[in-house]
C-alpha cells in the first residue's frame, strides 16, 4: 500500500457546461458536467513555495479547459485526459483521481448521476545505488534486484557494470562492490525507501557503525525530476555529487543525468578522479545464476501497487 503519509488537494463540484457525449442532441445544444478531483503528494517536495506548489486556480483553468474543450463521446476519456494532463502540468503530484458526472444523462429511469472516475499514478524512473562489503558481495547485489525488481509497483528497468570502490567515512574495512539499478516505479518515495530497508534488512544488514561495513546498502539517489527534504529521506541524495561510485555508474546507465533543475551530472565526475574505482564487470554482473529462475535480471516486474 502506499504511505499514509501523504498531503492530499481535494477540489469538489467544479461545474461546466460541455459538449459531450455520443448522441447528436448531446453534443448540440450541451449540458452540465461536474468534476471531483483528489490530488497526492507526498510531504517535503513543495516547501512554502508558490511557484513549486499545485496551484488550485491552475487545477480548475486546467478542469475547464477540458470539460468545456473539445467534446468526447465518453466520460471515461474525459476522466483518463484530464488525469494524464494533471500529472504533466504538476510534476509533484504522485496520484491523481478524477472523477466526472453527468447528472443530465440521457437516460430514461430516474437516476441522481453518473460518475466515472479514473485514478492514474504516476509511474517514475527512479536510480538507486547498491553497495555490499559483507559476505559474498556479488550474490548479495544480486538478491537485492531480485527483491526490488519483483515487488508490487515496482519493475527492474537496467542495471550498471559493477565497480569495487575503496571505503568512504571508515577507511579499515573491506572494499566495496557498487552499482546502480534504474527502477519504473509507482510508489511513492516513502514507500521506495521502505522497499530499499526491507531489501538491506533480507541481506542480514543490522544497525551498526555509520559508514561502517555492511552486507547490502540501497540508496534513493534519483527520483525522477523530484526534490524532496523530509526528516527521512533527501532526494536527490545529498551526497550523490561528491561520491565517485554512484556518479559513475549512474552515468553509465544514463549519461545525461542532471540534477531536478537541470544541472548536468557527467562534469561534476571530472572532479572526483582522485577517488578508487575499478571496473571489475559489465552489467552481464546482474543476469540470474543458473537455477535461480527468471526474476532476477532487467525487465523483470511485479503488479502495480494497490
Amino acid at each position: 500500500m502506499l504511505s499514509d503519509d501523504v498531503y492530499t488537494i481535494e477540489l469538489r463540484g467544479l461545474t461546466y457546461r460541455g459538449r459531450h457525449g455520443v448522441f447528436p442532441e448531446e453534443r448540440r445544444r450541451g449540458q452540465a458536467f461536474r468534476v471531483d478531483l483528489r490530488l497526492v503528494y507526498e510531504p517535503g517536495t513543495l516547501g512554502d513555495d508558490l511557484a513549486r506548489a499545485v496551484d488550485y486556480a491552475r487545477v480548475e483553468r486546467l478542469a475547464a479547459a477540458h470539460l468545456e474543450g473539445e467534446p468526447v463521446n465518453l466520460l471515461e476519456t474525459l476522466a483518463d485526459r484530464l488525469a494524464a494532463a494533471l500529472l504533466e502540468e504538476f510534476p509533484p503530484l504522485l496520484r491523481v483521481e478524477v472523477a466526472v458526472h453527468k447528472p443530465e444523462a440521457p437516460l430514461e429511469g430516474t437516476f441522481d448521476d453518473v460518475v466515472v472516475t479514473r485514478t492514474r499514478r504516476r509511474v517514475v524512473t527512479a536510480y538507486l545505488g547498491l553497495g555490499s562489503n559483507l559476505g559474498d558481495r556479488r550474490a548479495l547485489l544480486r538478491q537485492a534486484l531480485r527483491r526490488l525488481g519483483s515487488g508490487p509497483g515496482l519493475r527492474l528497468a537496467a542495471v550498471s557494470p559493477l565497480y569495487e570502490t575503496a571505503p568512504v567515512g571508515l577507511e579499515d574495512q573491506p572494499p566495496f562492490l557498487n552499482a546502480v539499478a534504474a527502477v519504473e516505479t509507482t510508489l511513492f518515495p516513502s514507500r521506495l525507501l521502505v522497499a530499499c530497508k526491507q531489501a538491506e534488512a533480507a541481506a542480514g544488514r543490522m544497525p551498526g557503525v555509520r559508514w561502517g561495513p555492511r552486507p547490502l546498502d540501497v540508496d534513493i539517489l534519483l527520483y525522477g525530476d523530484l526534490t524532496l527534504r523530509s526528516a527521512h529521506l533527501e532526494i536527490p541524495h545529498p551526497r550523490l555529487t561528491e561520491r565517485a561510485f554512484a556518479l559513475r555508474p549512474l552515468l553509465d546507465l544514463a549519461p545525461d543525468a542532471a540534477l531536478p533543475g537541470g544541472q548536468p551530472l557527467a562534469p561534476l565526475l571530472e572532479g572526483l578522479r582522485d577517488q578508487e574505482l575499478r571496473r571489475v564487470a559489465g552489467p552481464e554482473w546482474a543476469a540470474p545464476e543458473p537455477g535461480i529462475g527468471p526474476g532476477a535480471g532487467p525487465g523483470a516486474g511485479g503488479e502495480e501497487a494497490p
